[in-house]
């Protein structure tokens, strides 16, 4: 069967979908549709030789022409590609595979939800029109009689549901795109040093960053030392992260290691036994970073919202949205027990085993794909 990912960007089928479409190409014939204007040659020449295609589609730099013309320069490419099924990623993206697929279309449309920041979250006129758009769109033009709707949790499935965006039969809850678990084990460690509490991900706003440094702030106030590393993608300036000044800050704090955006494939190699990672996150459809974080033992502390709360059963624990006090409690907990990383560490790596697995995320899309 012919089948098509259509991926706003290259970087973040890379970061986020790559294993899984390998697992789907050694049973169809697959081909990813995505912007790959700006991605490392070295990175995309790696891929030519894999059992799957890529093929550049313009991503939306902003504006209504532009999201027109994308539109459109999607819509060529599938047609040209002649898939029997189409997988549109992101809500964005989705949106557009809505529209095309009121044109005559012999493909089946799956939807897939990774997140719903920031369409469903601020309350700007400019998210209110996109929200309300959304729900015209996917109510009233997309054709969900030949469509499946894919989220990554629960609550963003009975949302949907409940604005009558989706029907239930023609929704599906998969957690999140499987995580590749390394064969080589990972040493948990003596704790005898400070621990390291790590955030990895994009340095955004929305995924409470600030409240971060800020419980970091409260332990250090209490008389208790701390370490910490922070990493990632910050789009400086952009309505969701900080301007120069605020990273500026971080780096006169001589406990916190500030580091750019890592390739994804050497991600894993910046842990160290005894760290803990840490992501205060206001809206998420499932943290692939915490997974990640969580195959090779590592503990995890996120917020207690939808997409972050599957993650956790016995392997660290959940604080309240935008609750600096609270999160620094959490931390202290690790602080003052360091044997919590040891024993929470483990059930880590088990939980993502059971429920998180590339194999099993994969072999869930391959019953989408087989549910014609």
């Amino acid at each position: 069967m012919k089948v098509c990912f259509a991926i706003p960007s290259f970087n973040f089928f890379l970061s986020h979908r790559l294993e899984l479409i390998e697992r789907i190409s050694d049973f169809h014939q697959v081909t990813v549709l995505t912007d790959i204007d700006e991605a490392n040659l070295d990175l995309l020449n790696s891929l030519k030789n894999k059992s799957f295609a890529i093929k550049h589609t313009p991503r939306r730099k902003g504006g209504i022409c532009s999201f027109f013309s994308c539109m459109f320069a999607l819509k060529k490419a599938i047609d040209n590609e002649r898939p029997n099924q189409v997988f549109f990623i992101t809500i964005e993206q989705s949106i557009i595979g809505a529209l095309i697929s009121r044109y005559p279309a012999n493909y089946k449309s799956n939807f897939v939800f990774s997140g719903f920041w920031p369409f469903f979250s601020l309350h700007s006129i400019k998210f209110k029109i996109l929200d309300f758009l959304a729900g015209i769109i996917f109510r009233f033009i997309a054709k969900k009689e030949s469509s499946t709707f894919i989220f990554q949790n629960s609550d963003h499935q009975k949302l949907f549901i409940e604005k009558k965006y989706v029907d239930v039969d023609r929704s599906k809850i998969i957690f999140g795109n499987g995580i590749d678990i390394p064969k080589a084990p990972f040493s948990v460690g003596d704790h005898k040093n400070i621990i390291r509490f790590c955030f990895v991900g994009r340095l955004a706003k929305s995924k409470g960053l600030k409240d971060f440094i800020d419980a970091i702030e409260i332990i250090e106030k209490n008389n208790f030392k701390v370490s910490a590393l922070i990493a990632g993608y910050r789009n400086e300036g952009s309505l969701d992260y900080f301007d120069s000044s605020f990273y500026e800050k971080i780096n006169e704090k001589h406990n916190i290691e500030l580091l750019k955006e890592i390739e994804h494939s050497k991600i894993l190699s910046i842990y160290k036994p005894g760290d803990v990672f840490v992501l205060p996150s206001y809206s998420e459809g499932l943290p692939k970073a915490a997974l990640e974080a969580a195959s090779i033992s590592i503990p995890l502390i996120l917020t207690n919202i939808s997409g972050c709360s599957e993650c956790i059963d016995g392997n660290g624990y959940l604080v309240e949205k935008e609750n600096p006090d609270d999160l620094a409690k959490k931390m202290l907990k690790f602080i003052e027990n360091p044997n919590l990383v040891i024993s929470m560490g483990l059930a880590s790596k088990k939980i993502v085993q059971n429920k998180f697995s590339i194999k099993e995320i994969a072999d869930k899309y391959l019953r989408v794909i087989d549910d014609i």
